[in-house]
């Protein structure tokens, strides 16, 4: 990286996930370079980490965070000047592609339109089984929906378990890992976001873009910004807690088609900030 540096001497290395050897680096060497640092998700704050930040914050040009309330933490814990600390949304579609992926057909036969759709990688932060336990208590949950999963993980196995002990085998369907997903979540009544953190979570940006009504977990980091507070582009549950969800379930099937109109409006319009072209031009003006 240091040989990489002084022969090509670019205007600016953005550093990205490993961002502690950049950090040394630039702390040792005087290079031609702005160092840029990209935060991807709710970093973990421990001690190493916060003193080698703290220690090596004068060498950062600028900080880019994905959500306001990641940015917040780093200002409240005065790791970065607040001066050089802030918001780039994630690049996470392209209206372009997202139209052509949705006309796709979807060749499982399992899957039917209009029910509830789970999409990410089956492991303990997107808690996963939180979706069982409503079903099993909710009775209009069970009356009405069947709930399609999109993903896989090592926890798959423990809840294909559980859904045979429950007898859900004909409500809940694992369809594996999909390369399209936005086919899926057109035709999908409902998305459900069971997440115990994300930041920001880039299914909820998706689940916008394709017009799907969206209940999620109001863990940190991320979900409300999208969805809004005052819960104006979808319905938000306490964190991991079984009766929110529930409730705020039955809220969603007993509201009526204007509401749930005017939230997938606003969230739609919310999640724009997420493009590739606004990230890029963002990107532009910042660096410059």
């Amino acid at each position: 990286l240091k040989k990489i540096l002084l022969k090509y001497r670019p205007d600016f290395f953005i550093a990205h996930l490993i961002i502690s050897l950049p950090l040394i680096l630039f702390s040792i060497y005087k290079f031609n370079t702005k160092l840029v640092i990209r935060i991807s998700g709710k970093p973990k704050l421990n001690f190493f980490r916060k003193f080698l930040w703290k220690k090596t914050s004068k060498n950062v040009f600028k900080v880019f965070c994905p959500t306001e309330e990641t940015r917040n933490v780093l200002i409240e814990e005065k790791i970065f000047d607040q001066s050089k600390v802030f918001v780039l949304h994630d690049p996470i579609f392209s209206i372009k592609e997202i139209k052509h992926l949705q006309k796709e057909e979807i060749k499982d036969k399992n899957f039917k339109k209009n029910n509830i759709i789970l999409v990410g990688r089956i492991t303990k932060q997107k808690n996963f089984g939180l979706i069982l336990e409503a079903y099993k208590k909710n009775k209009d949950l069970y009356h009405e929906y069947k709930v399609f999963i999109l993903g896989e993980g090592e926890m798959q196995n423990n809840l294909k378990k559980k859904i045979k002990m429950y007898n859900l085998d004909k409500k809940i369907f694992f369809l594996g890992h999909k390369k399209n997903i936005y086919k899926y979540l057109a035709n999908s009544k409902l998305f459900i976001l069971t997440s115990l953190w994300e930041d920001p979570g880039f299914v909820l940006v998706e689940s916008a873009i394709n017009n799907i009504s969206i209940l999620s977990s109001n863990c940190q980091s991320g979900p409300e910004e999208i969805i809004g507070k005052n819960e104006d582009g979808g319905y938000l549950f306490d964190s991991n807690n079984l009766i929110s969800l529930n409730k705020k379930f039955n809220l969603f099937i007993n509201d009526n088609e204007k509401n749930v109109l005017r939230k997938k409006i606003y969230v739609k319009k919310n999640v724009r900030k997420y493009s590739i072209f606004r990230h890029t031009t963002a990107l532009e003006n910042y660096l410059s």
